[in-house]
């Protein structure tokens, strides 16, 4: 299960999401889903934590690159197909659905956010987004939506994105299920740097880092 929520700005992208992932035993680990891809683009997922860890070293390798959204979108759609139907061989008994949403800076230095989904013809539709969330299964988006749409009229009174990363954080915590955490982490690409930000079960931001080296995006370990 996966609950993830994203909101574009006038400039820049934030992705949230809870940090447990379901895996090929079905067994749950503290995951992270959402992930820098280059210094334009960043990648949320909602389904199997292990088929979108194999996609996630292609697609950043291919997006060093290639800073087009539609053929890194393009490139992702062939890496969790191939994912998920090596999913499938092994555990056939298991279902497997990958949502996935994109969010950064066209060409044009523009603010993109737009997401897919495997279900029904297996990526064919993409959405774009303002602001957007998921939870899979859609047993407890109910909660998240009642709660954000109590919120929504204070956005506008937000000072800093930290404080639509604790109330993003909030909708997910009013989730009662085991299988999402009460701890978040979010990725926000702005036209004035990039940043994660980690939320404790208790709602305390626990971590902000900004990242300034250019050579950022060159390491492969560093990127989350």
């Amino acid at each position: 299960m996966t609950a993830f929520i994203g909101m574009k700005f006038s400039d820049g992208v934030l992705f949230t999401a809870d940090k447990r992932a379901m895996f090929n035993n079905g067994e749950t680990s503290d995951d992270i889903k959402n992930s820098f891809i280059n210094e334009k683009v960043i990648l949320g997922c909602v389904g199997k934590g292990n088929v979108y860890n194999s996609s996630l070293k292609d697609l950043r390798s291919f997006a060093k690159n290639n800073n087009d959204p539609i053929k890194i979108y393009q490139r992702a759609v062939l890496l969790f197909k191939k994912n998920m139907k090596i999913f499938k061989e092994q555990f056939p008994d298991q279902k497997c659905i990958i949502i996935f949403f994109l969010g950064g800076f066209d060409k044009e230095e523009k603010p993109f956010f737009f997401g897919t989904s495997s279900e029904g013809e297996e990526f064919d539709e993409i959405k774009s987004f303002e602001m957007a969330f998921k939870v899979e299964p859609p047993t407890e988006e109910e909660k998240v939506k009642k709660y954000l749409g109590y919120k929504i009229e204070q956005f506008a009174n937000f000072k800093n994105v930290e404080d639509f990363v604790l109330t993003f954080s909030e909708a997910i915590r009013n989730i009662d299920n085991k299988k999402v955490s009460q701890s978040t982490y979010s990725v926000y690409l702005s036209t004035q740097g990039f940043y994660k930000f980690e939320v404790e079960d208790d709602g305390v931001l626990v971590n902000t880092e900004r990242i300034y080296s250019n050579n950022f995006f060159n390491d492969d370990d560093k990127l989350f």
